[in-house]
């Protein structure tokens, strides 16, 4: 009886996996009809990122050093684009770009995460109800943030937050978890091998190169269960160095274009969010009077009311990953915490600090994927916690796992509803994009057309999507500026250049929308431009 429930248990959450992975990324790409409007459609930050990572593997690495496909001649610096580049190979060999990275890449990752949590369980020894638990909180895990948006708004469905539902949301973090895993299974059983050591260092390099966040938490981890294990020296100079030299031919120093270093110093800035957004636990009062006191330097009061902040801003984005605590003080107590536990309560705290001590250029709230680690990581103790706690007190984990459904379930409604999570690229639109593609050439100017208010909304009243670079495999003079940000390269020359009419080395114009009176460099580029082909709303035009 309890093997036939253990089978049902599993093959529930198999399928509930699979579905999760068909919402979010399977969809992406597909052609379908809503009511009368036809189109291409794309969900959630595939919008931008998806089509962003598909622009890449099109028209990147068709030359070396590659090439940023939204800033003409600019090579692509500093950038985790190690799995970009592996869906390219794929591509070559017949699979569209959007397959591969929409349905091949996630089906892959699935499969392999789950092999991964098997594997990890298998060699830390534990229990089918810890492999049950870590399973659900890999795939499904969330935070607290959907009680803002019950309180504020009266519902949880339309609150933006990240769960490990939208794990694929972000390509290049999923697949780092497989290497970590991989890492945190030879650390458990770690026997100084030489085996063992260069296994160690590989994964730890490929965690840095698929995504920079987890390569720099991964290290924190392996340093620290290393010293904690007495092992030699040797062993934690070699993987330094490996690291290191990993870190200078992936991202280069820490600095960009502009010469200033990627992170800045600057205390509780995403943490004191807590406190200053309305959308969240808004406390005007404290907000403003931390910065009344900040105006006379550090005291008391301003670091109390920095640690409330920082006490909210743990509590909500751990959410029901805290029962965790349960497991490392009890085992605390006991004096049974191992090194690995050890290091991964040092990885864990490095995660929570790096995310709320420092900003990252381009975009300052970009260090909370340094946060995304730690929690993945604290899944591992929320599972043994949850193991014993069903044990003993099954009512509480059954309210735990009821938590999660909130979260899960507005990323369910959100991907299944496309006038509230999705943009679309209209028929006629595409069969201009496939012309497009056709042409010689692979420089073009992106002209966009006026915002609008329609839902769900076209994909070109999305500014920073370059879903016309990704489409077509052309390169675009400028576009994207957020995405440039980040990238954090100089791009404002560029920008300046094209709103004075100059458009050197571009082959052709593409513009949503008729010539606009009001944009004098609009009308002049097209009055430089040969019209070479219509299909309302997009005009095609070459400078050759």
């Amino acid at each position: 009886m309890r093997r036939s429930m253990s089978f049902v248990s599993f093959f529930v959450l198999a399928v509930l996996i699979g579905f999760n992975t068909s919402i979010t990324t399977l969809q992406n790409g597909a052609f379908r009809c809503l009511d009368t409007l036809c189109g291409m459609f794309f969900w959630g930050a595939h919008r931008v990122d998806g089509l962003w990572h598909v622009a890449l593997i099109e028209s990147a690495f068709k030359q070396w050093p590659p090439l940023t496909p939204i800033l003409f001649n600019i090579p692509l610096r500093g950038y985790n684009y190690l799995l970009d580049f592996v869906a390219h190979l794929i591509s070559l060999m017949g699979v569209p770009a959007l397959r591969v990275y929409f349905v091949l890449l996630p089906i892959v990752w699935t499969f392999s995460m789950i092999f991964a949590v098997c594997w990890f369980t298998k060699r830390m020894h534990q229990s089918l109800s810890f492999l049950f638990f870590f399973l659900v909180l890999v795939f499904f895990g969330t935070n607290m943030n959907f009680l803002f948006s019950l309180y504020h708004h009266k519902t949880f469905l339309d609150f933006q937050s990240f769960g490990a539902a939208l794990n694929l949301v972000n390509m290049q973090y999923a697949f780092s978890l497989i290497t970590v895993l991989g890492i945190m299974g030879i650390l458990a059983q770690y026997k100084a091998t030489k085996k063992e050591l260069f296994a160690m260092a590989l994964l730890l390099s490929l965690a840095l190169a698929l995504k920079f966040y987890t390569g720099a938490i991964m290290l924190v981890l392996v340093v620290s269960v290393l010293t904690f294990s007495k092992h030699n020296v040797r062993d934690l100079v070699f993987i330094i160095g490996i690291f290191s030299m990993a870190m200078f031919m992936l991202y280069g120093p820490l600095t960009v274009a502009r010469g200033e270093p990627i992170f800045s110093f600057s205390p509780f800035a995403l943490s004191d969010r807590f406190i200053e957004n309305s959308e969240y636990f808004y406390l005007p009062g404290l907000a403003n009077a931390k910065y009344v006191l900040m105006q006379n330097s550090w005291g008391p009061r301003l670091f109390a009311i920095h640690l409330l902040a920082l006490g909210l801003f743990v509590f909500f984005e751990f959410g029901i990953q805290l029962v965790g605590l349960v497991d490392i003080v009890a085992r605390g107590i006991r004096h049974k915490l191992f090194p690995l536990d050890l290091g991964l309560c040092i990885a864990i705290i490095a995660g929570v600090a790096a995310s709320v001590m420092f900003v990252q250029r381009g975009q300052w709230w970009n260090v909370v994927q340094f946060l995304y680690v730690s929690l993945f990581l604290m899944s591992y103790f929320s599972a043994r916690a949850v193991v014993v706690l069903w044990g003993r007190a099954p009512y509480i984990i059954i309210v735990l796992l009821l938590l999660l459904a909130p979260f899960n379930f507005s990323v369910w409604y959100s991907f299944t509803k496309p006038e509230i999570g999705a943009s679309y690229i209209q028929k006629e639109e595409l069969e201009a994009i496939k012309y497009f593609k056709k042409l010689p050439g692979s420089t073009f100017l992106y002209l966009p057309a006026d915002s609008t208010d329609t839902a769900p909304p076209p994909l070109w009243d999305t500014p920073d999507s370059p879903y016309v670079p990704a489409l077509s495999g052309k390169e675009s003079y400028i576009q994207s500026e957020e995405i440039l940000k980040i990238l954090d390269v100089v791009y404002e020359d560029r920008l300046a250049q094209v709103k004075r009419g100059e458009v050197p080395n571009v082959d052709y114009i593409y513009a949503y929308g008729p010539p606009k009176p009001f944009c004098r460099y609009d009308m002049e580029i097209r009055q430089k431009a040969t019209p070479l082909y219509t299909n309302t709303p997009v005009y095609i035009y070459t400078l050759r």
